[in-house]
């Protein structure tokens, strides 16, 4: 039995696209709801079902989605390359390259890849505004690379398949670089709210529809090229000891498995054994960013539980509110606890406190100025 599938590019693209759209306006829905309708200490298991439906969680549908994106981008891309090599056109191996390219990216939508580099460059450098996330940092070398690479490539493309390709990277670069830039400026702010997590849904949906641009070229490339995919079965051979020569490649790939996993275990080592055994962890870490932060005329008291607009604060926040004109309240989220500022007035801005806690790896923490601290206080206080 034969199975035929045929499919319009115009099609194929309206749905992806459409998807797209739809992830992002269920994630603008869901982050309002996470971030302004509910209290996540009070409905942490609602908050983490919306969370699921949120293009800026890594573990979520739209994360999938967007993985199986780039996926489907780097099959097309090794389908079009094997074409071309059985029609012995030149370029083989830039189509080949692409479907690598495409294949890490979708790897990295998944695991998060970058992210490693992006914790490294904000631990070591004092990162602020567009390059507050670091990764651009690490990705602005490859891409210029990538660029100085594919441009005669690109050249010679057919002149529709040319514009497409054209556009669909101004989508997703400008949407990965100039959106997210705008975006990680906010966070470097004020933390997360909901206008930050807006642009940044906008920077996830301008990534989507990049991709989408591209699958749709890929398809009317392939269409007009006339690549199609057939399957036929090949002869069942003799049952016997498989040659050597078919063995090789076998052989060959645990070989690299062997000297891949070596070379980790090796730097493993060679990082444990350099590391500083006197570096701060644990409590000690945020007894590091106490110090940094008690400067001058600047008072700095650790409470445990989070400051919030909800619940009572803590008498340690009150009695500083009742002494010191100037008060701020930083609530770090990972760790339950809350550091208050106060001062007359308070020598340090909020720009300032942002970044040591960038420096001292903190990522998620909310900011209450002088005003928002006594209203809280002045509302809980009140009979």
């Amino acid at each position: 039995m034969r199975l035929d599938l045929r499919f319009s590019p115009r099609v194929v693209g309206l749905l992806l696209g459409g998807l797209a759209l739809l992830f992002a306006v269920q994630s603008l829905v869901a982050e309002y709801l996470s971030e302004v309708v509910l209290n996540e200490a009070q409905h942490p298991y609602f908050v983490l079902a919306l969370d699921l439906f949120s293009v800026n969680v890594e573990d979520s549908i739209p994360t999938w989605y967007s993985a199986l994106l780039l996926s489907g981008a780097s099959i097309l891309l090794l389908w079009i390359a094997i074409s071309r090599r059985r029609s012995n056109q030149r370029g083989v191996l830039l189509w080949f390259g692409l479907a690598l390219v495409f294949l890490y990216l979708s790897i990295d939508e998944a695991a998060s890849i970058h992210e490693i580099f992006a914790e490294w460059l904000q631990n070591d450098f004092d990162l602020s505004g567009f390059l507050t996330f670091g990764w651009q940092l690490a990705a602005l070398p490859p891409l210029i690379l990538f660029t100085l690479v594919y441009v005669r490539f690109w050249v010679r493309l057919p002149p529709s398949t040319r514009a497409l390709f054209l556009i669909a990277a101004v989508v997703y670069v400008g949407g990965a670089f100039v959106i997210e830039g705008i975006s990680a400026s906010m966070y470097g702010d004020v933390g997360v709210t909901y206008p930050y997590l807006a642009v940044a849904t906008l920077e996830e949906i301008c990534e989507m529809l990049g991709v989408v641009i591209l699958i749709y070229a890929l398809l009317r490339y392939a269409s007009d090229h006339g690549y199609v995919v057939s399957y036929a079965p090949t002869p069942a051979s003799p049952v016997g000891v498989p040659s050597l020569r078919r063995l090789r490649p076998i052989g060959l790939g645990a070989l690299a498995i062997i000297v891949v996993n070596a070379a980790v275990i090796a730097t493993a080592l060679v990082v444990s054994s350099g590391a500083r055994s006197d570096a701060p962890s644990g409590a000690y870490q945020y007894q590091t960013l106490v110090d940094q932060l008690a400067i001058d005329g600047l008072a700095v008291v650790r409470t445990a539980g989070q400051f919030r607009l909800d619940a009572p604060p803590d008498p340690l926040i009150v009695r500083l509110a009742d002494v010191f004109p100037d008060v701020m309240a930083v609530s770090l989220i990972t760790s339950d606890m809350t550091l208050t500022l106060a001062g007359d007035p308070l020598p340090i801005t909020q720009a300032e406190v942002i970044d040591a806690l960038h420096t001292n790896g903190e990522t998620q923490f909310m900011i209450y100025d002088d005003s928002a601290v006594r209203l809280v206080i002045q509302h809980h206080a009140s009979p």
